[in-house]
């Protein structure tokens, strides 16, 4: 249970951060480039979130190989991009 309410909470904070970085994006641009960045920030945000999955995947089968708890090094790996992401997020949040 409580593993389950910390991933809603880290994918409502992920959510929040994601709409806070595109929504500052589209401020910087000239009107007539939004549609060339919309499709831009969608190819970009789908690639991430493949390679956020393929990285998970990887960080279990390294936990398997060597015999550790296979949830830690994800969830910690997880935790580390998270709190990378949210500090560039909070400097736009200033910015603006």
């Amino acid at each position: 249970m409580a593993i389950g309410m910390a991933l809603l909470l880290r994918g409502a904070g992920v959510g929040w951060l994601t709409l806070l970085a595109m929504s500052h994006a589209y401020h910087a641009i000239a009107r007539r480039k939004v549609p060339d960045a919309s499709s831009l920030s969608r190819v970009v945000t789908l690639l991430g979130a493949s390679v956020g999955t393929a990285s998970v995947a990887v960080l279990y089968q390294i936990s398997a190989r060597f015999g550790w708890d296979a949830f830690r090094p994800a969830l910690i790996g997880l935790f580390v991009l998270a709190v990378s992401c949210t500090l560039p997020a909070l400097v736009l949040k200033r910015a603006r």
